[in-house]
């Protein structure tokens, strides 16, 4: 309260607007790097995670429907399934360069996903080619089917890998993004609560120092101006703003009052002197002439008995 009181109505006022403008900032500041950060992950998401994940899924098939070709053309002894799974092949191949160039991270996985699937095709293909064509050496099939499989096993887990892969960092962006949109959230709650805690605090603070000033000049004011007046009194100074400069002012004013009025008694006190030496005079002049009028009456009464005996 001390130092509230030495600063000023209007910088009290403005500190007010002050405070609420900071947190108006710091709220937007919050928001705005919230939304920057999300709008990258969003971008993230939408350019690189979500069509990772689309063709990761998709290669998944491809690799199944692959298999199947190969089984339908040693079933059918059909070439053109194998001519099929050939463009499948070529579609997987660009799939994963795609894969590739959308998530770079994952390259050295991707190269060795890349390397697993062709082990397995180059041996399926030779073998399902050979099965349906009659030249496949029957003492290497043995070997070229447990090669195939293995192979097989492999490609697919490596697809399978990634896949999980590009789901878990698509998840897990979505979950960073809706984590910070909370704790952004929850920052600028607690934000609006401490600004409006601050304001609250001093509001009130502001309000009683001028209500304690007004208070305590009013009183003081009322205090002289009724009774006697005793001019002697002075308002004490609570606050050092404008309160505090109007009772400065007023006490000067009553200071110089009380000397004027004094010099005014002061000056007025030989003229009482001499009022009550003139009323004195006045009195002994009243006795002289009645006494005159008295010896005048004697002599007027001495003159009408002389003009009587005459």
């Amino acid at each position: 309260m001390s130092f509230l009181s030495s600063v000023s109505i209007k910088t009290k006022i403005l500190s007010l607007a002050a405070v609420a403008i900071v947190g108006f900032v710091v709220s937007l500041v919050i928001n705005y790097n919230m939304n920057t950060a999300n709008a990258a992950r969003l971008q993230q998401i939408q350019q690189v995670f979500f069509p990772v994940v689309e063709e990761s899924k998709a290669n998944l098939v491809r690799l199944a429907r692959i298999e199947e070709l190969f089984s339908t053309a040693v079933s059918t002894g059909e070439m053109d399934f194998i001519v099929t799974a050939d463009k499948l092949r070529m579609d997987v191949l660009a799939g994963m360069q795609r894969l590739d160039t959308l998530w770079p991270e994952k390259s050295s996985e991707a190269r060795i996903m890349r390397a697993d699937f062709e082990a397995y095709f180059t041996v399926a293909r030779e073998l399902s080619a050979g099965m349906v064509e009659g030249n496949v050496d029957p003492s290497s099939m043995a070997g070229l089917i447990d090669r195939m499989n293995s192979t097989l096993v492999k490609a697919r887990r490596d697809m399978d890998e990634y896949s999980q892969s590009s789901l878990n960092a698509f998840n897990q962006t979505v979950e960073v993004s809706n984590q910070a949109a909370q704790n952004a959230q929850s920052l600028v709650l607690m934000v609006a609560l401490v600004i409006l805690a601050i304001i609250v605090v001093a509001a009130w603070s502001t309000t009683r120092s001028i209500d304690t000033a007004l208070t305590s000049l009013l009183s003081s004011i009322k205090d002289i101006a009724s009774g006697e007046g005793d001019l002697t009194r002075r308002i004490q100074k609570s606050s050092h703003d404008e309160i505090g400069e109007v009772v400065d002012w007023f006490n000067q004013f009553v200071e110089k009052l009380h000397r004027s009025i004094g010099d005014l008694v002061t000056s007025s006190r030989p003229l009482t002197s001499v009022s009550d030496d003139l009323h004195s005079l006045t009195s002994r002049t009243s006795q002289i002439t009645e006494q005159q009028n008295r010896a005048t009456e004697e002599v007027s009464l001495v003159v009408d008995d002389m003009v009587s005996s005459m």
